[in-house]
């Protein structure tokens, strides 16, 4: 899966790690380890969903938008 925000870009790599390249001014793009099963990206952050359906978010928060709720997700 590979996912375009704003001004930065994320994939899922091998072993389900999350890799991003371009603008990082929050965070956005710094690198997780997975396994990662989707992702969605926007302006300034990057949300990504692990393979035990919890969602975890970097970047830009000014919103609430970096903070997922701590539940699975479907």
């Amino acid at each position: 899966a590979i996912a375009a925000g704003d001004s930065h870009s994320c994939g899922i790599a091998v072993f389900g790690n999350l890799t991003c390249w371009g603008k990082n001014q929050h965070g956005e793009s710094e690198p997780r380890e997975g396994p990662f099963s989707a992702l969605a990206l926007g302006k300034g952050y990057t949300c990504a969903l692990r393979t035990d359906r919890k969602a975890v978010c970097q970047g830009d928060d000014s919103d609430g938008q970096a903070s997922p709720p701590p539940i699975a997700f479907a």
